[in-house]
């Protein structure tokens, strides 16, 4: 399995390393402020508008079907969708309760909506209703999942409590571990930007970090300055 989950990443990463220079957006949980993040220069964010404050936002996601943005709302069990003004098109309540609430969501290439919620357990969320169909159970080396990122058809790529990366095989639910970065709890992620998968440790400051695990090249990137940055994903150049 971690020799499949490998080949997977291979493939995908080959043809995406460079240096690390990308645009984030981020969501702070407690205020639900959204901030626009330069790597290069991330002590510095641009506040562009605010969803809510009291909310609880956990997890960001980018449709590249409906090119607009994904928050999941813990102390509502509501999804946000939003575009690149900040106008929010649409608050879904989810059929039940996902207690504690997701730890992170994701949308695929196919505009598919996932979250990963209690006990690593997968969903599936329609869009549309609000209705959520269990997938699979993630289960490997780590207690809990924070985040996800699409990686491909066949896999998820996610961090864990225990400042792992990880590639998370669909279907079967197997969690293969592909570093452990010198770093606190990770509580968001992105994909890969340029071969980099941008992360946070959610705190009163918020700490960044990067990744290539084409590369293994780590960086510290350094504070964000922004309260509980529980949310991460590329500020999309082809949003709405």
């Amino acid at each position: 399995m971690r020799k499949l989950a490998m080949i997977v990443l291979f493939n995908w990463l080959a043809a995406t390393t460079g240096s690390h220079a990308a645009k984030l957006l981020g969501v702070s949980a407690d205020t639900g402020n959204v901030y626009q993040i330069d790597t290069t220069n991330p002590g510095s964010p641009v506040l562009k508008f605010t969803l809510g404050a009291g909310k609880d936002f956990a997890g960001l996601a980018f449709s590249p079907v409906r090119r607009t943005y994904f928050t999941y709302s813990r102390s509502e069990n509501k999804i946000y969708e939003f575009n690149k003004a900040g106008t929010i098109l649409k608050v879904l309540t989810l059929d039940r309760p996902l207690t504690p609430g997701p730890r992170g969501i994701t949308v695929d290439q196919q505009g598919r909506l996932y979250v990963v919620g209690f006990n690593n357990n997968v969903y599936l969320v329609n869009i549309t209703t609000g209705k959520t169909t269990f997938k699979f159970q993630a289960t490997g080396p780590t207690s809990e999942v924070e985040s996800l990122a699409p990686l491909d058809n066949h896999a998820f790529l996610a961090v864990g409590v225990r400042s792992q990366i990880l590639v998370i095989t669909r279907g079967t639910g197997q969690m293969t571990s592909i570093a452990t970065l010198p770093a606190g709890d990770l509580d968001s992620m992105t994909g890969t930007i340029g071969g980099w998968i941008y992360m946070s440790e959610s705190g009163s400051n918020s700490l960044l970090h990067a990744y290539n695990p084409f590369t293994r090249t780590y960086q510290s990137l350094g504070w964000a300055n922004i309260s509980h940055l529980s949310s991460l994903e590329e500020l999309a150049p082809n949003a709405k």
